[in-house]
């Protein structure tokens, strides 16, 4: 018997615990592998590791932030066609505009809404498993 996978494998990053834990219990109704990291490089690692269907990665980290880390997701064939959801309370216009070109595909600010998030991770992988 084969294990059955859940139905997506979301790469959790950010630097606050806190912000983590609301996230992880946004998610915990849907059939989510969850896999955390705390910055950017780690993300960097752990995508390579793990091969997520879509990120979700904090802008503001200590090692690497998360424009960076996009970059590095975007030049490496292994992980360049992740979809990244740059979840942030960045709100000004020049953090979302590097966030895009850093390779993100999409961009939520914090306090994030569980709608809207379920609503852009189901645009973005076209699982229509996910509930809003």
């Amino acid at each position: 018997m084969t294990e059955q996978r859940p139905n997506l494998r979301v790469l959790v990053v950010d630097d606050s615990e806190l912000q983590l834990q609301f996230e992880q219990a946004l998610l915990a109704s849907e059939e989510f592998e969850l896999i955390v990291a705390r910055n950017g490089a780690e993300a960097i690692a752990n995508a390579r590791r793990y091969l997520p269907d879509l990120i979700l990665l904090d802008i503001v980290m200590p090692v690497m932030d998360g424009i960076e880390a996009a970059r590095a997701l975007r030049e490496d064939p292994v992980t360049a066609g992740i979809p990244i959801i740059m979840v942030t309370s960045q709100t000004e216009a020049d953090y979302m505009e590097n966030a895009f070109v850093g390779g993100c595909n999409d961009y939520v600010t914090k306090p994030v809404h569980k709608d809207e998030l379920l609503a852009k991770i189901r645009s973005l992988t076209g699982h229509a498993g996910v509930s809003a």
